[in-house]
């Protein structure tokens, strides 16, 4: 990107993880310009699902506070089909 890019845009994100896409979702629900920076080749941050060998992986943050009242805000829940996970782990 070059430098004329990001001065055109009212603000810069840096990260394309939860935190700067939830910081995009309400700037463009602003009318409020921004260019998002990430060093991946992603979007997602620590979010990842991958498939090896026929099995799906999940990595980075599993855990999810429905309470919190600004997930509650930006996550659609029913959309989201989330489930509960029995307290607990097995180690084999």
């Amino acid at each position: 990107m070059r430098s004329t890019e990001a001065e055109n845009k009212d603000v810069i994100i840096i990260g394309g993880g939860l935190s700067g896409l939830s910081c995009a979702r309400r700037l463009m629900e602003n009318n409020v310009t921004f260019t998002l920076l990430e060093g991946q080749g992603r979007i997602g941050g620590r979010l990842k699902t991958e498939q090896i060998d026929g099995f799906t992986i999940n990595h980075g943050f599993q855990v999810l506070q429905t309470a919190y009242p600004e997930a509650q805000r930006l996550l659609d829940y029913k959309r989201l089909k989330l489930h509960r996970f029995a307290p607990g782990a097995i180690i084999r």
